[in-house]
């Protein structure tokens, strides 16, 4: 299995101009189709969440934030004493330790997609 890295995902970014390179990259340096599929998932998400009508809410940010850096497998260092808001940051990537990357991706997707269901306007 791949591990995603911050490193990875920016090589992305540094390295592609478009979707389709993006989709390229990420076929051509990630495992198996399910992975493949799973990360430009979970890309997209993290760029959808960017369109919701109002922020989320601060619970929101903070699962979403936790779920994002798992699903990036990245490590945090505790923060310091009276850093309250890394104190936050990182309570919310630990309550998700027992997920492996790919989980925390699939629950990341998930969430979003919710929140933008919750944002879509009424028919």
């Amino acid at each position: 299995m791949s591990v995603i890295t911050n490193t990875n995902l920016q090589a992305i970014a540094d390295n592609t101009e478009t979707k389709r390179e993006i989709v390229d990259f990420i076929k051509a340096n990630v495992g198996s189709e399910e992975e493949q599929e799973q990360l430009v998932q979970f890309i997209n998400a993290s760029n959808d969440v960017t369109k919701l009508s109002a922020p989320p809410s601060n619970d929101d940010k903070l699962e979403l934030y936790g779920l994002y850096k798992r699903g990036l497998s990245a490590k945090l260092d505790k923060p310091g004493m009276f850093d309250f808001i890394a104190k936050k940051k990182y309570a919310a990537w630990e309550s998700h330790g027992d997920l492996t990357a790919t989980e925390a991706q699939a629950k990341y997707v998930a969430h979003v997609k919710n929140l933008l269901a919750l944002d879509a306007p009424e028919n």
